[in-house]
């Protein structure tokens, strides 16, 4: 029937291109942390090697990588999609999650964005995971109706 992804960092890629991509029963989807534009974060992210394996690609090769992430893919999105990120997150930036939001927005696509004051790449204060997990919740729920 229908289903909902949730995910986070690296399994994020994957996920954020399944809801790229998908044209099947995806009904809402949860990223956390999630990758969206390998060529915006491997000038910025404190694992740059990662970004080039992924892409295959070289340190000149932009839209390599641009090519293979999430945003590329952005026109096809449906699917609500949550983003949930810390604010100081080193190996993801936050921006990335920016991008996907704006760029999900102006396309009429419902999207939020979940900004985690003081959190890195693990959002580890009990208190926030407590509400990463409620959000995700809330976010299933609101999409199971449909």
């Amino acid at each position: 029937d229908h289903f909902q992804r949730c995910c986070s960092t690296t399994h994020g890629i994957r996920r954020a291109v399944v809801s790229t991509q998908s044209t099947g029963p995806l009904r809402s989807a949860v990223l956390r942390n999630p990758v969206i534009n390998i060529a915006t974060m491997v000038g910025s992210t404190d694992i740059p090697d990662w970004c080039l394996f992924e892409a295959g690609a070289e340190w000149h090769e932009f839209q390599k990588m641009f090519a293979c992430s999430p945003i590329a893919h952005v026109d096809k999105v449906k699917t609500p999609v949550l983003l949930q990120v810390g604010t100081v997150d080193h190996r993801v930036p936050p921006k990335q999650s920016f991008e996907f939001f704006y760029a999900l927005r102006e396309r009429g696509v419902e999207t939020d964005l979940k900004l985690y004051k003081g959190e890195r790449h693990a959002i580890l204060k009990p208190c926030m995971e407590a509400d990463t997990t409620l959000n995700t919740l809330l976010w299933f729920e609101k999409f199971n109706q449909r």
